[in-house]
């Protein structure tokens, strides 16, 4: 089931993060730090895949925080990562992952900031227009949860529009 796949993906992404991180594959171990945060979104998949994986996730969760702030840890260590390999398209997905770790803890300010700085930077990437959509469509869902009706619907126009063209 669900439970056995997420696992699965995980075992990969732990290898990953270790071959690349241990060589120096800094594309791939930002590309696993990444995964592994999206992993960890949902709180029932977090919970059982921190008590399943406590072994690896001590030696990635170098910065030893809390379970519930890990997600949030490997997307900005992922972004840092990515920013410094200079991939434009990369950065903006980390900046989009990011804005989900805040979304999910409640910091809607936040999520939209990462989300506008992502879209202003995926904007320069004409060849990413999934990307732009899932972005537009987060800033929509981000602004109606603090009551901006006006940023809400312009970004709901923008999600419809990319969507029909892609």
């Amino acid at each position: 089931g669900h439970a056995e796949i997420s696992q699965n993906e995980f075992d990969y992404l732990i290898r990953c993060y270790m071959i690349s991180h241990n060589h120096g594959y800094v594309f791939w171990e930002a590309n696993a730090l990444q995964a592994m945060s999206e992993h960890l979104l949902n709180e029932d998949d977090r919970e059982r895949l921190i008590a399943d994986n406590i072994p690896a996730l001590r030696i990635i969760n170098i910065d030893k925080v809390a379970d519930s702030l890990l997600a949030g840890n490997m997307a900005e260590r992922s972004l840092s990562l990515f920013e410094n390999y200079g991939d434009e398209y990369q950065i903006a997905g980390a900046l989009r992952t990011l804005a989900q770790c805040y979304w999910n803890i409640g910091e809607y300010q936040q999520a939209i900031q990462y989300l506008e700085y992502s879209f202003d930077r995926s904007n320069t990437i004409s060849n990413a227009p999934y990307l732009i959509v899932s972005i537009c469509e987060q800033l929509c869902l981000a602004y109606s949860a603090i009551d901006n009706k006006q940023s809400s619907d312009h970004y709901r126009n923008l999600y419809l529009d990319l969507q029909e063209e892609t």
